[in-house]
């Protein structure tokens, strides 16, 4: 009788232990494997089996036990028996239940000591090629690469980086022509310390100045050399200043007898110009140029030229637009000049009926010139003044015109559109606000305004120039414009996917309040979980976006109430740091939230977004999982007592079945032999 009892108290024994009731402990690991940290703070992850857990660094000084889970985060403290200084870490860890206990223990090197700076940095340049080369840092946890700072001088500084592996002392890359490069290097240590920046040190790969030739034209665009010599009379002549490379300012001036006065160049590339309207002057007259490129290489230039001849007088009083297809012009003259000829859009025009004016002693003309053919909005043009002795004078000029005002209107419009759509999209699907973008949209709605009234009271140039604005803000916001992309989305239907009835979920809540059901089963909500990339000002971000979609299943209304969210640490450490649509309540138990739900219709949809913080984690080790999300709570009392539960799945009842069988067998069993 007694053999048999313990025969039994054994075999029941195992098959409680079968059934899962004993800790067992199989995997420990720190940081997901990693050898080195530079941080105190470590995240250990576990496999076992077990209700409860502690953590310690001698075995003697513990944590407090407390509840199972897969992760848990350790900070290294001597309270714990943790030596904080640099060196092998070996963390143990228990885990219990109530048959007994199990450990296991793993460890991590911590490294808190920045390596050493770069030294001896040195650039040689070989041919196309720059090749840099330096000492190699020190480190105990070894070096894991170095951190190359480039910049680059010529037209503009570029900076970038490049990546060397730790085991490298050389690095090469191709180098332009005329250009300056300064580089400094920094190492990162397998624990991702960093060391300060080695010295700086530059390359030039030019040596040499521009070359520069002068060219003057007359107004036309014509060369008016004779052997060598240029010929010009009191007109606006052009001034041109090539170079065989890109230049970066070019200044200069003009000398007229003993008068000196500057010139002021535009242009780019290997080609400036300036303008300049000879005064009345007979004698030699002489340019001098200095050009300077973007290395700073000075290059002087003078030509020489001759001023003769005396020109009828003649002055362009106005050329403004009055319609779209006209502008007015008037001229003023001597009064010995017998034609005027103007040459505009391809068109030359005669006058030779004038006005004379006694008191002035001066002839004008007044007249309407069609514009209707204009392709370009800067008209440039040219009014030659010829008198008796066929001298001549000519004004060049430029009118800047207005052309399809009413469209330009309409495409400035669409682009300040797109850009609010844009805005209201990166606002939903990543809850990013851009204050400052919207005011600048808000001030050139009220420039737009302006131009529509401007062109309706026929002031063109104001109206061209507020266009010009316009147009500029918007493509810089354009330009500047922050770029999401959506690099990863789950979706999580808790009704259709999942087949989740809160009558069904007795086992994860004490008491499951009635409004709880009813709301549940009046409702389909389902979550959608996006990974967002953000770049914002040329930094790389990234952000985790949640929605809830809460649809009224019911033919009728349902009053408001609240849905109770529990937040994962994975996407938000605080409360905080969450951003959302709408309002989020928070409740004791950071981060639990309450949200208020408005009342909603037969049909009705009503979506809460929220999100973490903007991040700068690489991209591959940012992870959101399915299993991070509790099924959402709806309630009508936004202080009920809620027990958070993953994706309901029923038990399976067939183990605990086949126990009760081999039990009442048992005892069958046993009743025969007592007999």
């Amino acid at each position: 009788m007694n053999k048999v009892s313990g025969t039994m108290v054994v075999i029941l024994t195992c098959l409680l232990l079968s059934y899962g009731f004993c800790a067992t402990f199989t995997s420990f690991t720190i940081n997901n494997g990693s050898r080195y940290t530079n941080s105190l703070k470590l995240v250990l992850s576990l496999n076992a089996t077990a209700s409860e857990m502690r953590f310690s660094c001698d075995k003697n000084n513990w944590t407090e036990w407390f509840n199972y889970s897969n992760t848990a985060e350790f900070t290294l403290s001597p309270k714990y028996g943790c030596s904080i200084e640099d060196g092998n870490k070996i963390i143990y860890a228990q885990v219990r239940d109530a048959d007994g206990n199990a450990e296991l223990n793993s460890w991590i090197v911590l490294d808190r000591t920045e390596p050493s700076k770069p030294r001896n940095l040195i650039a040689k340049r070989d041919g196309n090629s720059i090749t840099l080369s330096w000492s190699a840092s020190i480190d105990s946890s070894g070096i894991e690469k170095y951190l190359i700072f480039v910049e680059e001088h010529w037209k503009e500084i570029k900076n970038y980086y490049a990546h060397v592996d730790g085991n490298q002392t050389r690095w090469q890359h191709s180098a332009s022509e005329r250009r300056k490069y300064c580089y400094k290097i920094l190492a990162i240590d397998k624990a991702g310390n960093s060391s300060p920046y080695s010295d700086e040190t530059c390359v030039l790969t030019a040596s040499t100045p521009p070359e520069i030739e002068i060219v003057l034209l007359d107004s036309e665009g014509n060369s008016r050399d004779i052997n060598g010599t240029s010929y010009f009379s009191s007109e606006e002549v052009l001034i041109k200043v090539l170079s065989d490379v890109d230049l970066n300012t070019v200044s200069g001036y003009i000398t007229l007898g003993s008068e000196k006065e500057g010139l002021s160049f535009t242009g780019s590339g290997k080609e400036f110009i300036a303008t300049y309207k000879l005064k009345s002057f007979n004698g030699t007259a002489k340019v001098y140029v200095l050009a300077k490129d973007y290395l700073d290489f000075n290059s002087e230039a003078e030509k020489s030229f001759v001023v003769d001849s005396v020109k009828p007088e003649l002055d362009l009083e106005k050329v403004v637009q009055i319609s779209d297809r006209s502008i007015l012009l008037k001229a003023s003259f001597s009064t010995d000049v017998t034609k005027l000829y103007l040459r505009m859009l391809g068109k030359l025009y005669l006058f030779e009926d004038f006005s004379i004016d006694a008191n002035t002693n001066k002839a004008y003309l007044e007249t309407e010139v069609d514009i209707s053919d204009a392709k370009e909005e800067i008209i440039k043009a040219s009014l030659t003044a010829e008198d008796r002795a066929k001298n001549t004078t000519t004004l060049d000029f430029e009118i800047i015109v207005l052309l399809n005002a009413h469209e330009k209107v309409k495409d400035i419009k669409r682009l300040k559109e797109f850009i609010e759509q844009y805005l209201e999209k990166i606002r939903k699907l990543a809850l990013v606000e851009q204050p400052e973008v919207e005011a600048k949209l808000a001030a050139n709605s009220a420039l737009i305004a302006n131009i529509e009234e401007d062109i309706e009271k026929k002031r063109y140039a104001n109206a061209r120039s507020l266009i010009k604005k316009v147009k500029r803000s918007l493509e810089e916001i354009y330009q500047k414009r922050i770029i999401i992309n959506i690099i990863e989305k789950l979706d999580i239907n808790y009704q259709e996917d999942k087949e989740v009835y809160y009558s069904e979920l007795s086992g994860y809540f004490e008491r499951i309040p009635k409004d709880v059901k009813e709301l549940w089963n009046s409702l389909a909500i389902s979550r959608e979980i996006s990974k967002v990339e953000i770049i914002k000002d040329g930094n790389r971000y990234f952000r985790v976006v949640v929605k809830l979609t809460i649809k009224n299943l019911n033919d009728s209304s349902l009053g408001p109430f609240w849905v109770i969210e529990f937040i994962p640490k994975r996407i938000s450490k605080t409360f905080s740091d969450v951003n959302a649509n709408t309002v989020m309540k928070l409740r004791k138990d950071d981060p639990i939230v309450a949200i208020p739900v408005r009342e909603l219709s037969s049909s009705d949809v009503f979506e809460v977004i929220y999100a973490g913080p903007l991040t700068e984690s690489a991209r591959e080790s940012f992870q959101v999982n399915p299993d991070d999300f509790f099924i959402p709570v709806p309630t009508r009392n936004p202080s009920t007592n809620v027990n958070f539960v993953h994706v309901y799945q029923k038990p399976s009842l067939a183990p605990l079945a086949i126990a009760l069988i081999i039990m009442a067998s048992l005892y069958l069993f046993y009743r025969r032999v007592k007999k």
